[in-house]
């Protein structure tokens, strides 16, 4: 997987961007997609994307994980 520490990261964030045009309101696939930027090093978008996450997602378990990742990379207050 993917989200799996030491996996090829941007074979990762392909994989995700095509997965994500096949699926583009899957809350699952852009968290996954924001934990793939932020690894890459690319937090400001990591962020935002887990910023939209958190506000859009319905699921008490996918607005606590997007919360969580957002704050790690370093936003503390949420809307």
């Amino acid at each position: 997987s993917y989200g799996v520490e030491g996996e090829d990261t941007e074979s990762g964030l392909d994989a995700v961007q095509r997965a994500r045009r096949r699926m583009p309101e899957s809350s699952e696939l852009q968290l996954l997609h924001a934990r793939l930027l932020a690894r890459a090093g690319r937090v400001a978008s990591a962020r935002e994307l887990a910023a939209g996450v958190f506000s859009r997602a319905s699921e008490t378990a996918l607005r606590r994980e997007a919360k969580a990742l957002v704050k790690e990379l370093g936003v503390t207050r949420l809307r």
